[in-house]
């Protein structure tokens, strides 16, 4: 029996595409090589990695248990059309012995914990395309290079990148021909269940002047959000923020939004209302010329959402 790891590799540049086999030496190193042995625009990362007595022996059993389910590319090559999340389970699935290793030898995994639902594989990945993306500490600002991560993010199981990307595409594009990505990150945001980006879409409808669509969009996301809300997402994407972002384009949509939608927003009242005193202070620090415009445009929002406590 062969001591090695069975690991799982993923590539940014291969949506819905995972390696699965076994290594000898550190998976790292195999992730490297076959980055310099392929044509791909972007490395590989390793996404899982187990130490094993019998690898050989257990990559087989994953491969055939990936097959079974119809995962597999082709016959003769790693390649397997799954989320890395199902590769996991059905790894971890395997019985507890075939998984053991010698006495004394130390197993290694990226995320032990990685079906928890606690457990953020990808969490490393975002804090590095955040740092990038806003050029925080050390880092440069890099957005193209800070994509290329929030990709790999989304190939570990993350949702979050998509309203990140989205947003990025719609800010730095004024030409409306220019947003089919924007709203495609958005969509498949939505998708993945990130339903921040329905705000994404709620913006690029508004630039549209298409308000039946924003109030549509407002609704799907209060929808979705009072169905099954995250902390957590609502959290590190400040959504309280960009909520009055939309409605400081768009107020109009408050009149026309069903009681679902009123309903949640009602609970966010107060938070909304400090978002508008500082929007006023960013509009008399950022806008100086028009500040007068902006502040009256931010006191008639902040009247509109007290009047919804009515």
């Amino acid at each position: 029996m062969t001591t090695g790891y069975i690991y799982i590799l993923a590539n940014s540049s291969m949506p819905d595409l995972v390696k699965v086999g076994y290594t000898t030496r550190s998976p790292e190193e195999r992730a490297k090589e076959l980055g310099a042995n392929t044509s791909v625009a972007v490395p590989f990362i390793v996404a899982f990695k187990r130490l094993v007595s019998n690898c050989e022996a257990v990559e087989r059993m994953i491969h055939d248990r990936l097959a079974a389910k119809g995962f597999r590319v082709a016959e003769n090559r790693e390649f397997f059309r799954a989320p890395v999340s199902v590769v996991v389970d059905i790894i971890l699935g395997l019985p507890p012995e075939i998984l053991q290793v010698s006495p004394g030898t130390i197993t290694e995994s990226i995320s032990p914990n990685l079906l928890s639902k606690e457990s953020l594989p990808w969490i490393d990945l975002w804090r590095q395309a955040e740092s990038l993306f806003y050029g925080l500490g050390d880092d440069l600002e890099d957005r193209e290079a800070a994509k290329l991560i929030y990709l790999d993010a989304i190939k570990l199981g993350s949702s979050w990148p998509y309203f990140r990307l989205a947003e990025n595409e719609f800010a730095t594009n004024i030409d409306s021909n220019r947003w089919t990505e924007a709203r495609r990150y958005a969509r498949e945001g939505v998708a993945k269940g990130n339903y921040l980006c329905y705000l994404t879409l709620a913006k690029i409808s508004n630039m549209q002047n298409d308000m039946m669509s924003v109030v549509k969009a407002t609704n799907l996301l209060f929808r979705t959000r009072a169905e099954k809300s995250d902390t957590k997402l609502e959290s590190i994407l400040s959504f309280v923020s960009e909520l009055q972002s939309l409605f400081f384009q768009a107020p109009d949509v408050l009149d026309n939004i069903n009681e679902v939608s009123l309903s949640e927003i009602r609970s966010l009242i107060s938070e909304l209302l400090d978002e508008c005193d500082r929007n006023a202070n960013l509009i008399i620090k950022f806008w100086p010329e028009g500040h007068e415009r902006g502040l009256k445009d931010n006191q008639r929002l902040k009247d509109k959402i007290k009047s919804l406590c009515v």
